[in-house]
Formats: C-alpha cells, structure tokens, sequence
C-alpha cells in the first residue's frame, strides 16, 4: 500500500470517531422488483359512493388502484407525489403523466358540414401495464452507538420495456423518477 492511502484511511478513521455524526455511510445498492410481484404491498382501494360523480381517465375507471403501477401513477396525477424525468431532472406535469414521453398524432376535426374545421394534436394515452419493473435506490448506513445496519431510499423509477416496430422486446428504460 502507498503511504498516502494509508494516511487517508487513518484520516478518515480519526474523523469519524471524533466528528459528532453517529453514523457511517457504508454503500449505495440498486435493486430492482417486477411490479407484477409488488401488487401486494399497495391495498386496493375503495369503491367510490358515486363513480359517476369524479372525472376519470379511462384508465382510471378500469382498475384504479389494484397495481404498483397504477397506484403510482394514480397519485402522481393527482398531486400527492411528485415525478421527475430521469435524464433532465425536470418535474413532470402532473396533469399530462399518462400522455407524457407518448406519441402524439395530429387529426383533422370536421364541422357539421363535413369539411376540416381545424386540426387537434393527440397525444397516445399510457397503459400503465407498460411498467414492467421499479428500480430502488437507496443507501446503506452503520449506526455506530447502536452497531446497527439500515437503509434509505433515495428514490424509486418506474421502469417500462421498450419493444422495436415489429414487437420484438429491445431494452427497459426508465420513465418516471420519484425521489425522498
């Protein structure tokens, strides 16, 4: 071993005994789970008294809630949590989740006389089945007046799978970022 490796590792002990913090940082670990394989840990939800009475996206009329996915995605819409894009770390508009990142088309609307009225941009609605996995991250710590290990979530992506034109399966990518 180098000299100096040997002073930065006796540095670094020396700081941490005396310093005030009690606890050590010991690694960053990634897991990932299948979200089929997590429905367990969200509850589903309630019928509403009067379905008809709130204003739901399609999606949300066939099975609000019953998925890891659709629970999620359900409570980014309606503004209890917050998504960011994973690459730009911009918050995404909770409102749009279901038509963000998706393809949009442009279609001619008619009048009543059968001739184009004007043109309308539509965006493709997302299947939140499309989320195949949620990707974990968070940070391992040593309590050293207690001698014990625990963990923290940094945040939680919502992985999709990516198919090319003809079906074939390409890649996962992640879609949204959730951070704590």
């Amino acid at each position: 071993m180098k000299p100096q490796t040997i002073m930065l590792a006796l540095l670094f002990i020396s700081i941490a005994t005396t310093a005030q913090v009690n606890t050590l940082f010991l690694r960053q670990d990634t897991s990932v789970i299948k979200s089929s394989e997590a429905n367990w840990l969200i509850p589903p939800l309630k019928p509403a008294s009067n379905p008809a009475s709130k204003k739901q996206t399609p999606i949300e009329l066939v099975n609000p809630g019953n998925t890891v996915s659709e629970w999620f995605l359900s409570n980014i819409k309606k503004g209890k949590i917050k998504a960011y894009d994973p690459q730009s770390g911009e918050l995404i508009p909770a409102k749009t989740i279901y038509t963000w990142r998706m393809p949009q088309h442009t279609i001619a609307v008619y009048n009543e006389a059968g001739e184009i009225d004007k043109y309308q941009v539509v965006a493709q609605e997302m299947d939140p089945r499309t989320i195949s996995s949620i990707r974990i991250q968070q940070d391992w710590w040593l309590d050293l007046n207690t001698s014990k290990i625990y963990s923290r979530i940094v945040c939680i992506e919502l992985m999709r799978d990516v198919y090319s034109p003809p079906g074939d399966y390409r890649s996962r990518m992640p879609f949204c970022r959730i951070n704590y």
